[in-house]
């Protein structure tokens, strides 16, 4: 990627996938929708309160020493399993249903 940003030479996406500068590409604009729809569906499936903290976790870890990311992200996950959230998603888990999210 380096090579690009000095050089200006131009690329495609098949090779802006290849050198990780994006994440998906699509032969067409249909192919995409049904792309982003499915992602949608995927992150609407979690638990708002679980997602939310994701997200800040993420936000707050970039840059930060791994050992200092595990702490972070392990005392996360544990509040969040021994959340009213968190049981309900093992609940549901363990009796093979759809969890009830309460936002």
């Amino acid at each position: 990627m380096r090579r690009y940003g000095l050089t200006a030479a131009p690329f495609n996406a098949a090779e802006a996938k290849r050198i990780g500068l994006v994440h998906e590409v699509f032969a067409t604009v249909e192919e995409m929708d049904r792309w982003i729809e499915q992602i949608c569906a995927t992150l609407k499936a979690n638990g708002p309160k679980a997602f939310a903290a994701a997200k800040r976790v993420l936000s707050e870890v970039a840059g930060v020493p791994w050992d200092q990311v595990q702490d972070r992200t392990t005392k996360t996950i544990a509040e969040l399993r021994a959340s009213p959230e968190g049981q309900e998603g093992l609940n549901a888990f363990l009796e093979k249903r759809k969890p009830n999210w309460i936002a």
